[in-house]
């Protein structure tokens, strides 16, 4: 009876409980880190109570991408460039090869010759024919017809004691053959170089009638561009002189569009023959203003 009374714990006796010290710990670490401690039921007494686990902590969020403040994207972005493509160039189908001119205007003689002629005028026509269409270079003929009469100095050197020669003149008819070269300016515009040769038919006459080395059907004159002075025949009251020779020709000339196929030239040509050795040579400069077509 002893010993049961000693192994067996009296009823009004509660069991063994840890002091409260020991209880509080292992919380104090987590109160240290900052931890917030989750709300806790009150302990029940004769009971021991775990502390509760700290929740993970929440993880980090994300990082976004920090561009430069100065990178703008365009609003409208322009549309990308065409496609290059090749553009055959047009040829020139609307060019004719042949090319008809008229002209006229003033004549004015050159050097020596403008002792002896006045200013006069000057006519012509022609065409130019390129070798293909587009060409730079043109071959052009021309026919002109220029007169000029005679000054006061070379009347007096075919008058005589027996006549009254008053009055004189010089027709000159040319045919010519050039080169022409076109240098283009823009705007439908080219300035042209052109020289050459052909030839010319030159007649000097003299009005009044004259009654010297042959009488009333012959005549005496001087034609300081042949070198000659002597007597003449001929059945008018006038004494007239013509002679053919070669000479040749070189001029400059502007040209602008003036409608459809038509354009208007402005040039100037020097021409030169020499009727005979030691002679005055026959130069002159005609200006004139054409149309071509």
């Amino acid at each position: 009876m002893a010993q049961q009374t000693q192994q067996s714990p009296t009823p009004a006796q509660p069991p063994p409980t840890q002091p409260p010290t020991q209880q509080a710990q292992p919380a104090q670490p987590t109160q240290q880190q900052g931890t917030p401690q989750p709300a806790q039921s009150p302990a029940r007494p004769g009971y021991y109570q775990f502390p509760q686990p700290a929740p993970p902590p929440a993880p980090p969020a994300p990082a976004t991408p920090q561009y430069p403040k100065y990178y703008q994207y365009p609003q409208n972005p322009p549309p990308p460039p065409p496609p290059p493509r090749y553009v055959a160039p047009k040829p020139v189908v609307n060019e004719p090869l042949v090319h008809w001119h008229i002209d006229g205007g003033w004549s004015d003689p050159a050097g020596r010759t403008s002792d002896y002629l006045k200013d006069g005028y000057s006519v012509g026509l022609g065409f130019s024919v390129a070798p293909a269409r587009g060409s730079p270079i043109d071959l052009r003929f021309d026919v002109n017809y220029d007169r000029n009469n005679a000054t006061n100095r070379l009347i007096a050197l075919n008058q005589n004691s027996s006549d009254s020669i008053d009055r004189g003149r010089e027709e000159i008819w040319s045919g010519t053959l050039d080169l022409e070269m076109h240098l283009p300016l823009g705007g439908g515009t080219d300035l042209y170089f052109f020289g050459g040769g052909g030839a010319y038919n030159m007649t000097l006459t003299f009005g009044e009638p004259f009654y010297a080395l042959g009488g009333f059907y012959g005549g005496y004159y001087c034609d300081p561009f042949q070198g000659f002075c002597g007597g003449g025949y001929g059945e008018v009251k006038a004494a007239s002189h013509t002679l053919t020779k070669f000479g040749w020709n070189a001029g400059a000339g502007l040209q602008g569009p003036l409608g459809p196929g038509v354009k208007w030239f402005l040039e100037g040509r020097y021409n030169r023959v020499q009727e005979a050795n030691g002679a005055v040579p026959l130069a002159f400069i005609p200006v004139t203003v054409g149309l071509r077509f």
